[in-house]
């Protein structure tokens, strides 16, 4: 998801889905689209932690076997910290700007990042 669509989402979810929906319908539609994001078969909680799981590991197949806690807190870590508005270093913007080009990265940033944009509804941040 780029900056924009994700923007997208957040103002549709805030402006519209909450407003006609509420919180409860509006965070299920968040969740349905966090799972047809993750191509989860089975929309449960269970189903969506493999599937996280699945694309980290391709990730890191896709990097050399790099390591998994690397990808969590050196590359989506920074990359939600950027999306909430804070700032990257060189360092992370090059490792994000190379990460960005992995299929399965993009797919498993969408998702933290439409599960940030669902715990920002719900919070009423």
């Amino acid at each position: 998801m780029t900056n924009g669509s994700t923007l997208v989402v957040r103002l549709f979810a805030r402006n519209v889905c909450l407003r006609q929906l509420g919180i409860t319908l509006t965070s299920k539609l968040l969740h349905t689209l966090i799972a047809a994001f993750a191509e989860s078969r089975n929309d449960n909680d269970t189903d969506l932690q493999q599937r996280r799981a699945q694309f980290l590991e391709k990730v890191s197949d896709a990097m050399g076997y790099i390591d998994t806690n690397f990808i969590k807190r050196g590359l989506i870590e920074p990359a939600l910290r950027s999306f909430r508005g804070g700032s990257l270093t060189m360092l992370e913007e090059n490792n994000l700007e190379l990460a960005l080009n992995i299929e399965p990265f993009r797919r498993l940033l969408g998702i933290r990042v439409l599960e940030v944009i669902e715990q920002i509804i719900i919070s009423g941040r």
